[in-house]
């Protein structure tokens, strides 16, 4: 699997457990060396990425009202809901309701 591919395997699963390990293994190298080509290819760890991601698919998930934050959390791949509003306000500025009134406010 070249990089690209593994891209979209992120972009397919990421609400889905994805460790460094498994990602290293899709593409046949060491964790070490996978982890050093990754954050030069895309410029974060594999970790991040993820995350980042999830927090992008988070935002498309908060524009809809009847999805209370923990199913978006849940929906995105955290398990916890506490842990996602840290990582959603660390990369947005802003908690993930403060996000949605946000949004919710603009006019269409």
């Amino acid at each position: 699997m070249n990089f690209t591919e593994l891209q979209e395997y992120i972009g397919e699963n990421y609400c889905n457990a994805i460790s460094v390990k498994e990602l290293a293994q899709q593409t046949h190298m060491s964790v070490r060396n996978f982890s050093r080509v990754f954050r030069k290819v895309y410029g974060l760890p594999p970790g991040s990425y993820v995350n980042q991601v999830r927090i992008q698919q988070a935002c498309q998930l908060l524009q809809d009202p009847w999805i209370s934050v923990s199913e978006v959390a849940w929906a995105c791949g955290f398990q916890d809901s506490n842990y996602f509003t840290r990582q959603f306000k660390a990369a947005s500025g802003y908690s993930p309701r403060e996000y949605r009134k946000r949004i919710m406010e603009q006019p269409v």
